[in-house]
């Protein structure tokens, strides 16, 4: 019941939102507008103009036993490969899909019904990014010569009355959260150190997290060995590594590998556990599979080095081994939030992990 009421509630004020939009949506004067285009054009780092047709694309899922429908507006893209069709979303990402699965892809011409259906989109999902991902299609109106309807969607992503940090911090968040995402679900150093570079404009000097952006991708490229030559055992390999080592050495085995805990949240809000189960292979590749990250009876299932050491029970002063690396100020692949449609995003650091494995010790 409680679910209930809260989704009615939701619902009312989405479309009171809504409606206000239509009735009293304000005018946007043309010194506002020509900064609104500044700002998003200096903030997307994608050659919108370069995009013809948008679509409304919609495919079978499958996942875990379940099927269900997702559609989305985008712009096809040349694929990479056979057997898929590639998207860019109007929020900048691009995504494929598998032929098969597809649906229906309905092309849209590029006036106020389509403008309207943006609308739409964007009002629909404001508990989310969502309302950011306007000033993409906002944009690419104004560079395909309509910003009578680019001036709509740039209200609708709620920047009529022109606040510049916002639309920056919009646009940062959503490619700082591409970024998180190629680091910790996708193990893809190279594209998120990419993104770092982007975050790296002007621009986004205001952002918040543009610092921890720039240092992550450093670190990035100082790192390539990670889940290469620096990788973490299964169970078995351990056990016969453990048995040829002393105690010192199996402790400083493990801790070396800390930098590699991959852990995920399990909800929102929740909170990010260092003795998650641990997996040879990205987030991103488990999914297909239909392989849940937290499922630790899988073939890809390697040791966590964190549980490891908790078992190992280390006396005091085995635990002095551990305290150089509580000066260790580097990122781990591990991200944490309260919720997705909040600004903040928690990078966390092997410091951190070293701390609360002493404190559990």
């Amino acid at each position: 019941m409680k679910n209930t009421i809260t989704t009615i509630l939701l619902l009312v004020t989405l479309a009171t939102r809504l409606h206000a939009q239509e009735k009293h949506e304000p005018d946007m004067d043309a010194a506002t507008y020509a900064k609104i285009v500044a700002v998003s054009a200096s903030c997307i780092d994608m050659d919108l103009a370069a995009l013809d047709t948008m679509v409304r694309v919609a495919w079978v899922h499958s996942s875990y036993g379940r099927t269900f429908s997702i559609s989305r507006f985008a712009w096809p893209k040349a694929s990479e490969k056979a057997g898929e069709k590639t998207f860019v979303d109007i929020s900048g990402r691009t995504f494929s899909v598998p032929e098969a699965k597809i649906v229906a892809v309905k092309s849209f011409e590029l006036n106020q019904a389509l403008a309207d259906s943006l609308k739409v989109e964007i009002g629909a999902n404001w508990l989310d990014m969502a309302h950011n991902y306007g000033y993409f299609a906002a944009l690419w109106f104004h560079l395909k010569g309509r910003p009578d309807l680019a001036r709509q969607l740039f209200t609708s992503a709620r920047s009529a009355g022109f606040d510049e940090q916002r639309i920056v911090d919009g646009l940062a968040l959503i490619y700082y959260d591409e970024m998180l995402s190629a680091y910790t679900h996708e193990r893809n150093y190279k594209r998120a150190a990419r993104i770092g570079a982007l975050l790296n404009k002007p621009v986004f000097k205001t952002y918040k997290y543009q610092k921890t952006a720039l240092d992550l991708a450093v670190q990035l490229k100082n790192r390539p060995g990670d889940y290469q030559s620096l990788s973490l055992p299964d169970s078995a390999s351990w056990s016969v590594i453990a048995a040829q080592q002393s105690r010192t050495e199996r402790i400083h085995y493990l801790v070396e590998r800390l930098c590699l805990l991959n852990c995920v949240q399990s909800g929102q809000p929740a909170w990010i556990s260092y003795n998650d189960v641990q997996h040879a292979i990205p987030i991103t590749e488990l999914h297909p599979m239909e392989i849940s990250f937290w499922d630790n009876k899988d073939s890809f299932v390697v040791i966590n080095p964190y549980t490891e050491l908790l078992r190992m029970r280390p006396d005091s002063k085995e635990v002095l081994e551990l305290l150089p690396y509580l000066s260790d100020s580097s990122y781990i692949p591990t991200y944490s939030y309260h919720r997705d449609f909040f600004s903040e995003r928690t990078l966390h650091r092997l410091r951190w992990v070293v701390n609360e494995l002493i404190f559990d010790i």
